[in-house]
């Protein structure tokens, strides 16, 4: 373990932990990946609930059972996955807190990063960034000769 001072003490605040983490990449791991890439979309979104979360069952909603079949009848079956779930909790509920087990994770949608080899599911009610209009807002935004803000309403 290593405290970064960085904010503090510039490029020396961050010597210790640099160390550490030179340490940590020339240390031997063992890893082992959750699924095989010939693995269904199914049983790799299965895996990292049941593995990595806790979870008993994996429940898509009717969208994510019409992504996932459009999403194999086009050869995307092979593809990595992830998802996209509340940080508040290891379930999809905010709300639990602990370390629970046993419990459904609802997929309400499926989206595809073909680009990128990979498909995220949506679970329960998060939200993925949205993009930036063409001109963003902060664009609008200035000094008057004061000193006051303006471009804020």
């Amino acid at each position: 373990m290593a405290i970064s001072e960085g904010f503090a003490k510039g490029g020396e605040g961050t010597i210790a932990l640099a160390e550490k983490v030179i340490e940590a990449c020339t240390t031997e791991a063992d890893f082992k990946p959750l699924y095989t890439a010939e693995q269904s979309i199914e049983e790799k979104l299965m895996t990292v609930c049941e593995v990595g979360y806790g979870a008993a069952r994996v429940t898509l909603s009717y969208q994510a059972q019409q992504q996932l079949e459009l999403y194999k009848k086009h050869g995307f079956d092979n593809l990595a996955v992830c998802l996209a779930k509340t940080p508040l909790s290891i379930t999809t509920d905010g709300s639990v807190k602990g370390a629970p087990t046993g419990f459904d994770v609802v997929i309400r949608e499926l989206r595809l990063c073909a680009g990128a080899g990979f498909v995220y599911a949506l679970c329960g009610n998060v939200m993925t960034m949205p993009g930036l209009p063409d001109k963003p807002a902060f664009m609008s935004l200035d000094l008057d000769d004061d000193g006051n803000i303006i471009g804020l309403s």
